[in-house]
């Protein structure tokens, strides 16, 4: 019990920490605004080999040696390139569930990127450029809860739990996933890190501009972000791309 309190009092903590940095972040996002450092907004979608999600963007005025740089926000799920949707031929109408899988995941990027143009920019061409940002990510963990049949117990009900290496070992018992509602009241924060490089393409008109992002990204967790049983993965690789429509 103690040691469960422990890490329940250091996710509170990475919580608060994250929470803290993102005020501060938001602060200077307004302070900016005010300023008329901001001269744009975006909004659009993004997909990854690890998920997907929702991109906010706000532009800045070019800062250094950039052409121009952007604070973004971008919420999306989070997978495990391990997982492996499979069903059990033992059980009728079987639904497939991710075998080992101990929680579902998703994730919250705060990230700040610097781009420079690539060649002369013209008003009526499609401007290429590159570029790279990081910032800190609030990972979020819910527990992925499945339907098992103990085939030591005397009560011919299946019980929802989570993986563990006893229904691992029991595969045959296991009749498929919980409602995925399930979990959310034991939700976890878990804080990281965040960098990528990409390539942008950016369609500008008078008061509006399309962009198409693509590039590859690194998450980095210090502390256990468990999504399998059997892994203690704590850098993520994946490659995205990302379309948003925006306004100056």
């Amino acid at each position: 019990m103690k040691r469960g309190i422990n890490t329940e009092n250091r996710d509170f903590k990475d919580f608060m920490c994250f929470s803290f940095l993102i005020i501060l972040v938001f602060l200077q996002i307004s302070t900016m605004a005010q300023n008329k450092v901001l001269n744009n907004y975006s909004i659009g979608g993004q997909i990854s080999t690890n998920g997907v999600g929702l991109d906010l963007a706000f532009g800045t005025k070019a800062i250094l040696k950039s052409d121009f740089s952007k604070f973004r926000i971008s919420i999306s799920t989070f997978s495990h390139p391990n997982e492996t949707k499979v069903q059990n031929p033992n059980r009728s109408n079987p639904k497939p569930y991710v075998f080992g899988k101990l929680n579902s995941a998703g994730t919250i990027r705060f990230n700040y990127g610097f781009n420079k143009n690539i060649g002369a920019s013209k008003l009526s061409l499609p401007k290429l450029s590159y570029g790279f940002s990081a910032g800190p990510t609030l990972g979020i963990l819910k527990p992925y809860y499945i339907g098992f049949q103990d085939p030591e117990s005397l009560v011919d009900q299946p019980q929802l739990i989570q993986q563990n290496e006893y229904t691992n070992e029991n595969q045959d018992y296991i009749y498929g996933p919980a409602s995925w509602t399930r979990g959310f009241s034991e939700i976890e924060p878990k804080l990281g890190l965040n960098f990528d490089a990409h390539f942008t393409v950016n369609w500008n008109n008078s008061f509006h501009f399309k962009e198409w992002k693509s590039g590859i990204r690194i998450d980095y967790f210090p502390k256990d972000f468990k999504i399998l049983y059997n892994s203690n993965q704590k850098v993520f690789t994946s490659i995205y791309t990302a379309y948003s429509i925006g306004r100056y």
